[in-house]
């Protein structure tokens, strides 16, 4: 069957089966709606005989709706069958056959009456819608298509070269424009198809192109804001009432890095992000960024969640654990420091060029600054999250310490 294909045919035999599945189910109901175009057609022929030329006693004339169209309403209300449209253009290519064949038999009567059956404008046009409604009108793919128009194409020839009465005058003339219609209907099927192939193709590149540009922007933004800006909104801006804002940072991390060569020391830092990242993804805390050594990530922002400030000292606590785990692995001489406060924030994205989430607010400064004032290897907390989560986590205060730019504050440290 490939070797009917002439040239329409991708290499990559996964991109063909797509593409057979996309055009399978993409012309489908496109053929099932045709079919009804030529019952119009046939129709409308009859009725041109019937009421302009006054033909309809002459021979064969009637047989044309007696033979055709139930062959065409047949295939029309098969075609809603599931089992139809599976494999549709095998059976969209047997009823052209058919039609094709019963064509023939009226042309035949014709010329059996004494008239010009095969060997007349009459023959060839009908030849031709038979072709065209092959290779063009139905959307039969090419493959099915050469094989039916071929079959057609050698039976029209032997019946008009050996029954047509005048073939002695006109049969090789009508044989030679039978051909060349055949050889330019086939050659437009084939375009038609090529162009079908290469319009796939490119909306398959565009679509990859796309899910990829897509999977870099929910890489950079959060989906729902990614999606928003995909509509076109800008800028976004949201004040949200309330959610729990994580910094956590590598203590003794700076000292490390001047007895490390830059591979070893981006590898140390992308495993312990990448971690974060995976514990925050488990959690629902939204990355915000990583500045130099430190990780912040927010909770209940940009879709708010009951839970949030439980969900970020869970997030916290595991924090927490991966990087012991790493220092006792690899004996390394750093430490996490961990400061979590929960306050109503700002969100928003900034820039053109490169799109950045982030989020701005009293809440964000005091949870840095619960992070800086904080304990390495200890999750230290506002009062504001402590109040949410106690029921659920245990604590010592700290008592009230003092914070820059905010004065004395109490705060409260995680128990391991």
């Amino acid at each position: 069957m490939r070797l009917l294909q002439l040239g329409l045919t991708f290499e990559d035999a996964a991109t063909e089966r797509e593409f057979e599945r996309f055009y399978a189910q993409s012309f489908a109901a496109y053929a099932r709606r045709m079919l009804l175009l030529v019952v119009a057609l046939l129709v409308a022929d009859f009725l041109a005989d019937l009421l302009l030329e006054k033909q309809l006693d002459a021979a064969g004339n009637g047989l044309r709706i007696v033979l055709v169209l139930p062959i065409i309403l047949a295939t029309y209300a098969l075609s809603a069958l599931d089992w139809f449209r599976r494999h549709w253009q095998a059976y969209m290519s047997v009823a052209v056959a058919l039609s094709a064949g019963a064509v023939m038999i009226v042309l035949l009567r014709i010329d059996a009456a004494g008239g010009h059956g095969f060997s007349s404008m009459v023959g060839v046009l009908n030849f031709t819608f038979a072709l065209a409604f092959c290779f063009i009108v139905l959307g039969i793919q090419f493959r099915f298509a050469i094989l039916t128009g071929t079959a057609v194409l050698a039976a029209f020839l032997y019946l008009l070269l050996r029954h047509s009465p005048a073939y002695a005058e006109s049969g090789a003339y009508f044989a030679y424009h039978v051909v060349t219609l055949y050889l330019l209907l086939a050659s437009i099927g084939w375009m038609r198809e090529k162009y079908i192939r290469r319009d796939f193709l490119a909306t398959r590149m565009a679509e990859a192109e796309r899910e990829k540009a897509d999977r870099i922007l929910y890489k950079i933004l959060p989906r729902s804001i990614g999606e928003r800006i995909k509509n076109g909104e800008f800028p976004i801006a949201e004040a949200h009432g309330e959610a729990t804002i994580l910094f956590a940072d590598l203590k003794g991390f700076t000292a490390l890095a001047s007895r490390m060569g830059p591979k070893h020391l981006v590898e140390l830092l992308n495993h312990i992000f990448s971690g974060f990242d995976e514990i925050s993804a488990e959690f629902g805390i939204e990355k915000i960024k990583t500045i130099g050594d430190a990780y912040m990530g927010v909770s209940g922002v940009p879709e708010y969640r009951d839970d949030h400030a439980g969900q970020a000292i869970r997030a916290a606590r595991r924090m927490l654990e991966l990087v012991d785990r790493l220092v006792e692995a690899r004996d390394l001489p750093v430490s996490v420091r961990i400061g979590v406060h929960t306050g109503p924030v700002i969100g928003g994205v900034i820039g053109t060029s490169k799109y950045h989430f982030d989020l701005w607010g009293d809440a964000v400064n005091i949870a840095s600054r619960m992070e800086s004032s904080g304990v390495p290897g200890r999750v230290q907390v506002s009062e504001a999250t402590y109040w949410r989560t106690r029921d659920e986590f245990e604590y010592e205060c700290r008592g009230e310490q003092e914070i820059k730019g905010k004065g004395a504050m109490t705060t409260y440290l995680l128990r391991p």
